[in-house]
């Protein structure tokens, strides 16, 4: 189903994609559950968190438009729901809210470099790029 995508583009900006949605998202569950700021770290709070958190809303659709402009639509969808589901489950498993938020920085600003690498990866490896 992903043969194109695999073959022709960029699996790895997939990957990124995914993780960093998974990151974000997770934080951004902490972020709005907690009123008083003691889990949240400061990054997060901060402009730089604000601004990498909307860079990361396309995150959400970004991987499902890019493979089915390889792969077509149902493959699309079902990236879509890849991302959606095994993003906030891979977030959950990497443990980025583990520790009370111990490790919760240190993937944002992790996520935050992915985003930046998958958005380049994906840009410049669009069909007809080449």
């Amino acid at each position: 189903m992903f043969a194109n995508t695999i073959a022709d583009g960029s699996i790895i900006a997939v990957i990124l994609m995914i993780y960093t949605y998974g990151v974000m998202f997770n934080v951004g569950q902490v972020y709005v559950r907690d009123q008083t700021g003691m889990m949240t770290p400061g990054v997060v709070r901060s402009s730089f968190g604000t601004l990498a958190i909307i860079a990361a809303v396309p995150m959400i659709v970004w991987p499902a438009i890019y493979t089915s402009l390889f792969d077509g639509l149902w493959s699309g969808v079902v990236m879509f729901l890849i991302t959606t589901i095994g993003g906030g489950i891979a977030g959950a498993i990497l443990g980025v809210t583990a520790f009370r938020g111990l490790l919760m920085g240190i993937h944002f600003y992790l996520a935050t470099f992915a985003m930046i690498a998958a958005y380049w990866l994906s840009i410049t490896n669009l069909p007809g790029a080449q």
